[in-house]
C-alpha cells in the first residue's frame, strides 16, 4: 500500500522547520566567514614581506602625530592644555562678514568649558544626557568604547573593509609608488590610505563614503549592533519600545593626508521640516550620532561637525515659517539650508547668528557625538576623520514596509539618510548601483615618487555588504538599483520584491532593520 499524502498543514510546517534550519546553517557559514577574516587582518603585517619583494625600500613614516592628538587615556583637560596655543590660534576669525555674502564661513572650536558642559560620561548617560540634550541639542557621550583595545579593533576593521576594496592582483603590475603606497597602508593603517583614492573613488562632500558599499562593511556594523550604542540611545526614548532598529547612515573617511582648514564653504542647515508631509517624520524627536574611533582635536586641525548650541529650541522654529521650506516638504524633503531660505533679511539673520555661535565640536576617541536633527549644524572638511554616522529609534517607529526599504538598501550596499524609521536612500546616491558598480579603478601614481597621497590604488567594483547571504538571487536584485521612488529617496516595496529580499539579508542583521 502506498504511503498516506501529508496534509496540507502538516506539509507547511515541515517547510518552516526546513527554512528555519537552512538559515541556521547560513548564519554558521557567515560566521565562519567573520572568523576567516579576523584572522586575515591579524597576517597582514607577515604579508607585507609578500610585497616588498617587488618594491625597493619601504617609504618614510608618516609624520609624528600632531601636538593636539588626543589619547585614549587622556582627560579633555590635558589635552586642552596641550593644544593651547594652536587652538588660540584656530578661534580667531579667518574671514569676517556674513557668510551669506561670502559663502564662506569661520568657526571657533570648542573651548574646553563649553566641551565640559554638553560631556556626558557614559556611566552618567541615564541621569544626565536628556537634560544635556534639551539644553543644548546636542551632547558627546565619552567612553562609548570602553576600551583602547577595542578602539584599534574598530580601526583595524576599516583597514580590513579597505583591504578588500583593493584588487591585489592588479598591484603585481602596477607602478612601483602604487605598490609603496599600499604596503604604507598596510604598515600604518587607515590613516596612511592615499588621499587621492579617497577623494575620487570613495568619497563626497566632507567625507561621506557613498560608493563601492563600504558603508556596508563589517566597521560600519559593527558600531550599529554595538552594545553601548544602543544603551546611549535608549536613554533618549523612554517609555517607548525596548527594541531599537538602526540607520544605514554613511561612514565618515578622510585620511591623514588633507590638510587643515580654517574656512569652509557656508551649508548650515537642520535635517527635520516641520511642513514634511511624511508627518512621522515631520513631528518625532529624532537624533542623530556620529561615533569617533579617531578624535576630534581641540588644535583645529581633523574634520567633524559644527553646530549652533540650543538652536534646535530657538532657530528652528522660526526658521520653519519660511515658505522655501514648506514647499521642500510637499516633496518630502527634511534637508533645510539657511541660504535656501525665501526671506532674504531673515536669513542674514541666521547667518550672522552662525557666524557668531556656531563651534566646531571636539570629540575624545572612542565617543558618541549626538545632536537634535533640528539643531543647526554641518560637516567640516579639514583634517583626518574616521567615524561612523549611526542613528537609533524604537521598532515601534519603523512601519513594516519601511524595514522592506531598508533591505533593499543593506542587500544592494546603498547608504541611506539618518532615519531609523525610514528607509529613505540618501539623496546623494539616488540610482547608484551598489553591489552592481560596473567598472574598476586602475592604478595611478603620483606627480612624483614620494607622493603617496596623489596615488590611485586599483580598487574592485565594491567589497561585499557585510548583511547580504551567499546565496542571494543577484539578478533579482538588480532589478531593484532603478525604482520609483515616492518624494526624495522613498520606495514601497511590491509584493513580488519581498520575499527576495527576506532571503537576501542575513537574519542577525535582518533584526537592526
Amino acid at each position: 500500500m502506498g504511503k498516506n499524502p501529508l496534509s496540507k498543514s502538516r506539509f507547511l510546517e515541515l517547510l518552516a522547520t526546513f527554512r528555519d534550519e537552512l538559515m541556521s546553517i547560513k548564519s554558521g557559514l557567515s560566521h565562519l566567514k567573520d572568523t576567516h577574516n579576523e584572522c586575515r587582518q591579524q597576517l597582514d603585517s607577515l604579508e607585507a614581506p609578500r610585497l616588498t619583494a617587488c618594491t625597493s625600500t619601504p617609504p618614510a613614516n608618516h609624520a609624528p602625530p600632531r601636538k593636539g592628538k588626543w589619547s585614549y587615556h587622556e582627560t579633555a583637560a590635558e589635552v586642552y592644555a596641550r593644544s593651547e596655543q594652536s587652538r588660540s590660534l584656530s578661534s580667531l576669525p579667518a574671514c569676517s562678514g556674513n557668510p551669506l555674502d561670502s559663502g564662506t564661513y569661520s568657526a571657533q572650536v570648542m573651548s574646553l568649558g563649553e566641551f565640559e558642559r554638553v560631556a556626558v560620561p557614559l556611566a552618567e548617560a541615564s541621569s544626565r544626557l536628556p537634560n544635556v540634550m534639551e539644553e543644548y541639542g546636542f551632547a558627546i557621550v565619552t567612553g562609548v568604547i570602553p576600551s583602547e583595545a577595542e578602539l584599534k579593533e574598530l580601526e583595524m576593521d576599516f583597514k580590513a573593509d579597505l583591504r578588500d576594496l583593493v584588487d591585489e592582483e592588479a598591484l603585481k603590475t602596477a607602478p612601483e609608488p602604487v605598490r609603496r603606497a599600499f604596503y604604507r597602508f598596510l604598515q600604518e593603517g587607515p590613516a596612511a590610505f592615499p588621499l587621492k583614492t579617497v577623494v575620487s573613488y570613495l568619497t563626497q562632500a566632507a567625507g561621506f563614503v557613498l560608493e563601492r558599499c563600504l558603508g556596508h562593511g563589517r566597521f560600519a556594523w559593527r558600531v550599529r549592533r554595538h552594545k553601548n550604542v544602543h544603551d546611549v540611545f535608549r536613554v533618549l526614548f523612554p517609555g517607548e519600545s525596548h527594541k531599537l532598529v538602526s540607520s544605514l547612515d554613511v561612514t565618515f573617511f578622510t585620511p591623514g593626508g588633507q590638510e587643515a582648514k580654517e574656512v569652509n564653504d557656508f551649508a548650515a542647515h537642520c535635517d527635520q521640516n516641520k511642513s514634511d508631509v511624511r508627518s512621522a517624520l515631520a513631528e518625532c524627536h529624532t537624533y542623530q550620532g556620529v561615533l569617533y574611533v579617531w578624535p576630534s582635536n581641540p588644535d583645529g586641525a581633523s574634520s567633524t561637525t559644527v553646530v549652533w548650541p540650543g538652536s534646535h529650541r530657538k532657530v528652528w522654529p522660526a526658521m520653519m515659517e519660511d515658505p522655501t521650506f514648506a514647499d521642500y516638504g510637499k516633496e518630502g524633503f527634511h534637508y533645510c539650508e539657511i541660504k535656501e531660505m525665501a526671506c532674504e533679511e531673515h536669513a542674514r539673520e541666521l547667518a550672522d547668528g552662525w557666524a557668531k555661535h556656531a563651534r566646531r565640536v571636539t570629540v575624545p576617541p572612542g565617543s558618541l557625538f549626538l545632536w537634535n536633527s533640528r539643531t543647526m549644524h554641518t560637516g567640516w572638511r579639514g583634517g583626518p576623520r574616521l567615524a561612523q554616522a549611526v542613528c537609533l529609534e524604537p521598532e515601534s517607529r519603523r512601519p513594516e514596509g519601511e524595514r522592506f526599504s531598508k533591505l533593499r538598501l543593506a542587500a544592494l550596499g546603498l547608504p541611506a539618510c539618518h532615519w531609523a524609521s525610514a528607509g529613505m536612500q540618501h539623496d546623494m546616491s539616488l540610482g547608484a548601483p551598489g553591489v552592481f558598480t560596473p567598472s574598476v579603478v586602475r592604478a595611478q601614481a603620483g606627480e612624483h615618487s614620494e607622493d603617496w597621497d596623489g596615488v590611485v590604488l586599483p580598487l574592485r567594483r565594491c567589497v561585499k555588504p557585510a548583511a547580504l547571504t551567499d546565496d542571494a538571487d543577484m539578478e533579482s536584485l538588480r532589478e531593484l538599483v532603478q525604482v520609483p521612488y515616492q518624494h526624495c529617496g522613498m520606495w514601497e516595496a511590491p509584493e513580488e520584491c519581498k520575499l527576495v529580499l527576506e532571503d537576501s539579508i542575513r537574519a542577525d542583521f535582518a533584526e537592526l532593520l
